[in-house]
């Protein structure tokens, strides 16, 4: 090998290390830039949440007594209700018990509607016939 093969060699080795320095400097500088605008939005992040609290907090002391007002409308509502029930169950509870008392006690029998529709279809001799025949 000739000195001028060997420098040209030498010289395409130095300028690969070169270029390899150069590529690791781009990504080192690339990754610091990526952590930096993590770190930029991060913190804008953190910005924004702290005014959307603070934002709520304020909303939410404003309107606390709302919101008890409204649950002691309701709570006077739901009373008064339940008043007027216990009322009307009062005024007929007595109407009521002697109802379902007429209903238990006043049994009036009957012939089971399937045994009626039959006699209305057969009339009453063939059932009287059926019974004999059932006798004999």
């Amino acid at each position: 090998m000739s000195g001028a093969q060997a420098r040209g060699i030498h010289q395409l080795i130095k300028a690969e290390n070169k270029a390899l320095q150069k590529i690791n400097e781009a990504k080192r500088k690339r990754t610091e830039k990526l952590k930096q605008a993590r770190d930029e939005a991060n913190e804008e992040l953190n910005v924004l949440r702290r005014e959307l609290e603070g934002k709520f907090a304020q909303f939410e002391r404003e309107n606390h007594g709302n919101r008890d007002e409204t649950q002691k409308i309701i709570d006077a509502e739901i009373e008064k209700e339940l008043q007027e029930m216990e009322k009307h169950v009062a005024e007929n509870r007595d109407a009521v018990i002697n109802r379902i008392l007429n209903l238990v006690c006043d049994i009036q029998p009957e012939l089971h509607h399937n045994l009626q529709l039959q006699q209305k279809l057969y009339g009453r001799s063939q059932n009287k016939n059926n019974n004999n025949t059932e006798d004999a």
